[in-house]
């Protein structure tokens, strides 16, 4: 990746400090050249503002309660900025899945996903693409799906 690209992009992950996410962090700096920082309290700090490029919040699904998780969707929502989410370690039909529906959110890593699957999906959300299931995809598209209005 091009070090201009890389001065542009950052990852806050949000998860326990541990050796796992510490090492996660690295291999995911070492495969992309983006800079990661590992948060430990899921609450946004308002200094995090003053970066201008596109920040991706890489949260943990283990490391609170939904709620707590939507606390923390709330807080970046609020934020004025160029911000996408995208969560990891997802349980298959866990409660963090019915979080999609918040606008930043473009991203769902389960626990089988391999390393190599959430950096190509990081990379993948920079581009602006995102990263769900297909199963996710079609039951959020069933449950939002209407009959359009007529064009006129």
């Amino acid at each position: 990746m091009e070090t201009s690209a890389s001065n542009t992009r950052r990852i806050i992950l949000f998860g326990q400090q541990n050796l796992q996410n510490s090492i996660l962090i690295g291999f995911i700096h070492q495969r992309t050249n983006i800079d990661c920082q590992l948060i430990s309290t899921p609450e946004w700090r308002s200094d995090w503002n003053t970066f201008d490029g596109q920040t991706l919040a890489l949260i943990d699904a283990d490391c609170a309660r939904t709620e707590r998780l939507q606390d923390l969707l709330e807080q970046i929502f609020d934020q004025n900025k160029d911000i996408q989410v995208a969560f990891f370690n997802t349980h298959n039909t866990s409660s963090v899945e019915r979080l999609m529906a918040w606008p930043m959110v473009n991203g769902i890593f389960y626990k089988e996903s391999s390393q190599q699957q959430l950096v190509k999906g990081i990379t993948g959300i920079f581009g602006g693409e995102f990263w769900l299931s297909r199963r996710l995809i079609a039951q959020y598209l069933e449950r939002t799906r209407s009959k359009p209005r007529k064009v006129t």
